[in-house]
């Protein structure tokens, strides 16, 4: 398990790699005091930054939480240091149908597209306001119909009038095309 049999298993784990939760709206950093941090602490000489990675194990939307894991592949241990910073404004794809609303809005609108028989059809549904950070998802909405796909949000801030495709922030659906091959079988 390790090079060094004085180590445990679990010695060997913490040493190579962590595993967090972030909760809430927020990016995370990742950094190494090697470079002149922590003179003589765990981690302090030989450890090269960029041989730790953080990679992105799942997002919960319905609790508003990463779950991610630090990988530390240098030689020698490495102190890690995180914290989350405030995300910008605006809308946030997570898939075809579920999309993160960061900031102050007194409305957000959703246009949902369908597959129908003689094509494809949308449905505008305005889900109500945003203070902070809003996970909306599509697929359990009611009024919307199953199968239905996001192509486009708009956030409203208070005074700014609701009609579609007049938001203060406006975002089309960047995999427009990928959804509808993946819910619709061909982009229509």
């Amino acid at each position: 398990m390790t090079s060094d049999d004085s180590h445990t298993r679990r010695d060997c784990l913490r040493t190579i790699s962590a595993t967090g939760a972030v909760v809430g709206g927020g990016a995370i950093g990742v950094s190494s005091v090697s470079a002149g941090g922590d003179p003589g602490g765990p981690g302090s000489g030989d450890v090269d930054p960029e041989r730790i990675d953080l990679d992105s194990v799942c997002v919960d939307g319905d609790h508003d939480l990463a779950l991610f894991c630090v990988t530390n592949d240098n030689k020698k241990p490495a102190r890690l240091e995180w914290t989350a910073s405030p995300a910008d404004a605006g809308v946030f794809f997570i898939d075809c149908q579920t999309v993160r609303v960061v900031g102050d809005f007194a409305e957000v609108m959703i246009e949902a597209v369908f597959e129908t028989d003689n094509g494809i059809g949308d449905f505008h549904r305005e889900f109500g306001p945003v203070d902070g950070s809003a996970v909306f998802d599509i697929s359990g909405a009611g009024n919307i119909p199953d199968g239905s796909i996001i192509r486009s949000v708009d956030a409203f801030r208070e005074g700014t009038p609701v009609v579609p495709g007049g938001g203060d922030v406006s975002v089309q659906n960047p995999a427009y095309g990928a959804c509808q091959e993946e819910y619709f079988g061909e982009i229509i």
